[in-house]
């Protein structure tokens, strides 16, 4: 029988660790354990990966690896510039209403919350690096 290669997931997380998540191998759909490292076989070949949760809710954009050796390693860390983003856009509610231009506060709290919305679903706050 041939050795399968396998696929090491370092997960870098700092926090929010205790919410397990999918991983989406090509169609195939693996429980991420709750552990820091954690090792799946995988065929060799191309592959594409993508961070679930719940099933249905992207969480990362979609990554392609090569497996041409016998292991490869990828790191599960957050999309820190997404915060970043989300953060800066959420802070700016509060200067509007320290500013008092509340005539502009309900459009704005909508605009961002769709902003936000927007960015999670789409980018994803999760990011997935194929260690070299």
């Amino acid at each position: 029988r041939q050795i399968m290669p396998k696929l090491i997931i370092n997960d870098k997380r700092l926090i929010g660790r205790e919410n397990g998540l999918n991983l989406r191998i090509d169609e195939k759909s693996h429980k991420l354990s709750l552990g820091r490292t954690q090792e799946l076989e995988i065929e060799y070949g191309e592959h594409n990966l993508r961070i679930f949760e719940l099933f249905f809710m992207m969480k990362s954009r979609n990554v392609k690896i090569n497996v041409a050796d016998n292991e490869i390693e990828v790191d599960l860390n957050y999309n820190y510039i997404i915060f970043f983003v989300t953060l800066l856009l959420n802070l700016s509610i509060f200067l509007l209403i320290l500013l008092k231009l509340e005539n502009f506060l309900l459009f704005y709290i909508l605009f961002v919350l769709l902003a936000d919305s927007i960015l999670m679903l789409f980018v994803g706050i999760f990011e997935i690096k194929v260690k070299e």
